[in-house]
């Protein structure tokens, strides 16, 4: 499964890290809301478990903790990150399946 970033609006630290990003993604959706998102690459496998609309610190993989919120917005998962840079600067990536891959369009308004 290719995971595809589209750069408009994205932060340069994201740029460089997603060119040639091919993880595994795994994406369970439980009852009443709850998400497990799995994503391994390099060997190394991160999981995130949240509840949709709810706060919570995500792993980024990087061995840092962001705070984020994700919900559906139609056939999109979207993830809002208030502070993505410890700026102040929001991030909000909208993730889609077109076909086997995974696209995500990022976006941070100033």
């Amino acid at each position: 499964m290719l995971y595809q970033i589209i750069f408009p609006g994205t932060p340069p630290s994201m740029r460089t890290r997603s060119r040639g990003f091919e993880p595994k993604v795994e994406v369970k959706e439980h009852n009443n809301g709850w998400i497990t998102w799995s994503t391994t690459s390099n060997g190394k496998t991160i999981t995130n478990h949240f509840q949709l609309g709810s706060e919570f610190y995500e792993d980024t993989g990087d061995g840092k903790k962001r705070k984020v919120v994700y919900f559906w917005d139609n056939d999109q998962l979207v993830s809002v990150f208030k502070d993505w840079d410890g700026t102040g600067a929001p991030l909000t990536i909208s993730r889609w399946m077109d076909g086997h891959n995974v696209v995500a369009v990022s976006r941070v308004v100033l």
